[in-house]
């Protein structure tokens, strides 16, 4: 039986709320985010989704992501919970029996504070092994995203992993 895993990774970030959101919502930047570890882009049918989802509270939008050279399916489903605050993905795959990703940003007085928070199930031998790498590379996205988001020094990719 494999192991489920919670892991939050947050960042500090100096901008508005808005500006966080744009970026975290953006498919450029989303696969900027991995680069240059997972290299993917979205296909336009992606982009005119990830528009809806993001525009439309509650209804959950299906997207096939091709990932890498080899083109790994990465099928999720995306659901925008509150406008600018928070917007959940779900997936099954060959990496993770289960997967719910919950991306959320916080306000604060002089920028704001964007959590990921997810609850993963590896669907491979070596479940905690494939939870650290899955932790690092959270932090890689938070350490990217902090080169066009200012950030505050020290609250970059900050991440707790456990077993639930």
């Amino acid at each position: 039986m494999s192991l489920r895993y919670n892991l939050r990774v947050w960042t500090r970030y100096l901008e508005t709320q808005q500006d966080v959101w744009t970026a975290k919502t953006d498919p450029d930047r989303l696969a900027d985010e991995f680069r240059p570890w997972i290299p993917y882009s979205f296909p336009d049918s992606a982009r005119s989704a990830l528009r809806r989802a993001f525009r439309d509270e509650g209804e959950p939008v299906h997207v096939e992501l091709r990932i890498g050279p080899a083109g790994f399916r990465w099928p999720m489903s995306i659901c925008l919970d509150e406008a600018g605050v928070v917007f959940h993905d779900t997936s099954t795959n060959a990496l993770f029996r289960d997967w719910r990703h919950e991306h959320r940003i916080h306000p604060a007085t002089d920028g704001c504070l964007y959590v990921d928070e997810i609850q993963f199930t590896p669907a491979l031998p070596r479940a905690r092994m494939w939870a650290k790498l899955t932790e690092r590379m959270m932090q890689h996205r938070h350490q990217r995203a902090a080169t066009w988001l200012r950030a505050e020094q020290g609250c970059i990719g900050v991440a707790a992993l456990r077993a639930m």
